[in-house]
């Protein structure tokens, strides 16, 4: 029995969205246990969570796609900000 390929390559882009879900678990983890501050820890927790529920949601409605990639930009941001913050404390 095959396996349509449409199928195939939604179930594919489906098991990378978990992965990504994993990478960015641990990036979040990493970057909050080595930023000094408070507030930055609960904002990429945050983004993360979103990012998270929405990628687990996105069978039930069409507009956690649009919030899947909302939360990804946030989680970005959030990473670029936090980089930019611990370089200035650097210097």
């Amino acid at each position: 029995m095959r396996v349509p390929l449409s199928e195939w390559l939604h179930d594919f882009w489906h098991s990378l969205e978990y992965i990504f879900l994993i990478v960015s678990f641990g990036a979040v983890y990493i970057s909050a246990r080595n930023t000094p501050k408070l507030w930055m820890r609960f904002f990429l927790w945050f983004a993360f969570a979103a990012l998270a529920a929405s990628v687990l949601l996105k069978h039930f409605e069409t507009v956690f796609d649009v919030l899947a990639i909302a939360a990804a930009f946030v989680l970005i941001a959030a990473h670029i900000i936090n980089i930019k913050q611990l370089n200035c404390s650097v210097r």
